[in-house]
């Protein structure tokens, strides 16, 4: 990948836009610390302190050596979290923090507003879809997707899963944090990831 000013590329992006050849990948700081149902859209780092101080609550042993699980990858946290944290304890959290998502800086807003074809996010919160017309979610859920369905359809692509997905159907595999989760997503959701590969080139 190559860093580029703006400025070089300004022609070509322009024309582009205008074909409706942008396709925009939204990262996690797009909605972070926004305010969601009861409490903000965390940093990873933040959910990652979250996850650790759960699993300190839950096994005191832990707190002996939770220096160590700060030096910790993310996702082996999240794969230890997910498994030992009491389902209603962990949806309570996803609920809280996910759901509701509230954007309300103008250039946010302005910027989703745009005439995308389709969208692409790494959040798993709900904030697009609440906030824009782009409110037709596709997930990497291990199914393939009908093609047309970004031609009918305002589609957003949440490549980490979707948190009403799982709040409404306890499915902690239908979210990708862990290592595991990633590695089953590389090889069961191939058709969405071929497209953002295409998308990319």
């Amino acid at each position: 990948m190559d860093i580029v000013s703006f400025s070089d590329i300004y022609d070509t992006f322009t024309k582009n836009l205008k074909r409706n050849m942008v396709i925009p990948i939204i990262g996690s700081g797009f909605t972070l610390n926004c305010e969601a149902k009861n409490g903000k859209v965390p940093s990873g780092k933040n959910y990652q302190e979250y996850m650790i101080d759960s699993l300190c609550n839950k096994f005191e042993e832990l707190n002996e050596t939770k220096g160590e699980m700060y030096k910790e990858s993310f996702s082996k946290i999240a794969e230890l979290y997910i498994k030992q944290i009491d389902d209603i304890d962990k949806r309570n959290y996803f609920v809280s923090n996910f759901t509701d998502v509230k954007i309300q800086e103008k250039n946010k807003i302005d910027f989703l507003k745009i005439e995308w074809p389709y969208i692409y996010t790494l959040n798993i919160d709900d904030a697009i879809e609440k906030n824009s017309k782009f409110n037709h979610t596709i997930c990497c859920n291990n199914e393939n997707v009908i093609e047309s369905v970004f031609d009918e359809f305002n589609c957003v692509i949440k490549l980490h899963g979707d948190v009403n997905n799982l709040i409404n159907y306890g499915n902690y595999n239908s979210i990708i944090f862990s290592s595991k989760q990633y590695a089953t997503s590389l090889e069961s959701n191939k058709v969405l990831l071929n497209k953002l590969n295409h998308d990319a080139l």
